[in-house]
């Protein structure tokens, strides 16, 4: 069994998952996609519920791996970094389309991998990692748990995520993102932290769409 073979299938299968959603994608469909046998999946993973358990886990670890690569950027600021870890997290999540998460939210109780909360928890994770460097750094002081203020942030990004797509906006999303995190943070940055918002890219946020 090649590993070849196995991220074939995989990249193949998350382009239907993606699109289609879990429910609606059959092995049959997969296999015609790439071409190849059902016998031939089956020889890699056990049914769908396996297959898309390995696409879950290897989404959540590429997007923790890059936020993770965002924190250690030690040329950025606080302010761009969570700024880009966000509309990372909003780009993963929100831009796909939105039958995959649809679908999710439907039978994700019933997948061994969980994978709305397995995206949060690694999302949550990052997040309150960087939190706590900015306070050692004293960039921000806030007077809730540090774990509570990364659920305010990753909040904004979920709440921006769920809104209903609209065919014309005067203001984009990722614009509304911006404008959330630099309100939000204005309100626990310290003065050495505001220093670094006015160098950041937030900076002129809410002038984007003047």
């Amino acid at each position: 069994m090649s590993q070849r073979m196995k991220n074939r299938i995989i990249h193949g299968a998350t382009e239907l998952f993606t699109h289609l959603g879990y429910s609606k994608v059959r092995m049959e469909e997969i296999s015609e996609r790439l071409g190849i046998s059902k016998k031939t999946i089956y020889n890699h993973f056990d049914n769908k519920e396996t297959l898309f358990n390995e696409i879950v886990k290897e989404m959540v670890e590429r997007i923790t791996s890059e936020m993770e690569k965002i924190i250690d950027n030690r040329t950025l600021p606080f302010p761009d970094k969570l700024s880009r870890i966000l509309e990372h997290a909003y780009h993963e999540i929100g831009m796909k389309d939105s039958a995959f998460f649809k679908d999710l939210n439907r039978y994700h109780e019933d997948l061994n991998s969980r994978p709305i909360v397995l995206l949060r928890e690694s999302t949550l994770k990052v997040i309150t990692k960087l939190i706590q460097q900015a306070e050692e750094e004293g960039i921000i002081a806030v007077s809730i748990p540090r774990h509570r203020l990364a659920l305010v942030f990753q909040n904004i990004v979920e709440g921006i995520t769920s809104q209903k797509h609209r065919e014309e906006t005067l203001v984009s999303r990722v614009q509304i993102l911006k404008d959330s995190l630099k309100v939000t943070l204005e309100g626990v940055l310290t003065p050495k932290g505001r220093d670094l918002l006015t160098d950041s890219v937030l900076k002129d946020a809410t002038k984007g769409d003047e």
